[in-house]
């Protein structure tokens, strides 16, 4: 194991240890000195969404921001769409949101079904189900990265019942753009 992802462990560690003093949804804010503005800090449930993401895509970059600045202050600014890369030289340009598909699939039988969009500049992505009456039956947290996993059940904890639906993906770009899908179709049938 490398000593980049020896250290990522250790902010992991620090991490969880702060689960002991700090409740899930834990929030400070506080006023910028020079500005007088409330500041808004992670909580922890972002900072550790932020971490998993780290590890998962092995971004380099952003965990060594992590280290070099705090875990919140880095956090706070890439889960706002905001964290520019800063071993990126100045001429470069954020990749602009650019989204050439998407698609929703079953994943495996006991994982239900994954929603993904395909494309570059992808920050974070969305999913919204509907019934054909237009009820909605499930709506993701919006989560890092381009595709997300829905479990098959409803708002209520129970299974969605085989039918039709409606789903509309929505994503953020790293260069703060919005683009959403348009109502696509899905059919569940066990």
């Amino acid at each position: 194991m490398s000593k980049k992802w020896v250290t990522a462990v250790g902010l992991i560690a620090l991490f969880a240890a702060g689960i002991w003093y700090w409740s899930p949804n834990a929030s400070l804010a506080t006023q910028d000195a020079d500005s007088g503005r409330p500041t808004r800090y992670a909580t922890l449930a972002e900072q550790h969404q932020v971490l998993l993401y780290i590890i998962e895509n092995r971004h380099q970059a952003l965990l060594q921001d992590a280290m070099a600045r705090s875990l919140d202050e880095v956090a706070r600014e890439f889960l706002d769409g905001v964290w520019r890369d800063p071993t990126a030289s100045k001429a470069q340009s954020i990749q602009p949101l650019q989204v050439r598909s998407s698609r929703a699939y079953l994943a495996s039988a006991s994982s239900g079904l994954r929603f993904q969009i395909q494309g570059s500049g992808i920050h974070s992505t969305q999913a919204r189900v509907f019934d054909l009456s237009g009820a909605r039956v499930f709506e993701s947290d919006v989560t890092l990265g381009a595709s997300l996993q829905w479990n098959l059940m409803n708002a209520h904890g129970q299974p969605a019942p085989n039918g039709v639906y409606l789903y509309v993906l929505s994503t953020k770009g790293l260069d703060g753009s919005a683009w959403s899908s348009g109502v696509k179709k899905l059919m569940i049938l066990r």
